[in-house]
């Protein structure tokens, strides 16, 4: 499986661990700073951008998000969800 953990500190301790727990179970892991993402909102295509690359070939992502930026990656978990990525954080239970 390809996961995204969604982290603003690649550096953190639980994100590091959460990579390499992953890595150990035979998962590629990539560490996305959720800071440097942005949404393109198209109608039926809903695209995450990170670094200007359109993020669309996981099939996990893990947010680790800090609560002042709650509300903003909530809209990019949404996004994610939408193209069918399942996320450890279900926002539709909320």
């Amino acid at each position: 499986m390809k996961i995204a953990i969604l982290s603003k500190g690649p550096g953190n301790y639980s994100t590091k661990r959460l990579k390499e727990e992953a890595i150990k179970q035979g998962h590629t892991v990539q560490v996305v700073n959720y800071a440097q993402c942005y949404i393109t909102v198209e109608k039926s295509n809903p695209v995450v951008r990170y670094h200007g690359e359109e993020l669309n070939d996981f099939d996990v992502i893990i947010p680790r998000i800090a609560q002042s930026y709650t509300k903003y990656v909530t809209a990019i978990v949404r996004q994610f969800e939408m193209r069918g990525v399942y996320t450890a954080a279900r926002l539709d239970c909320y």
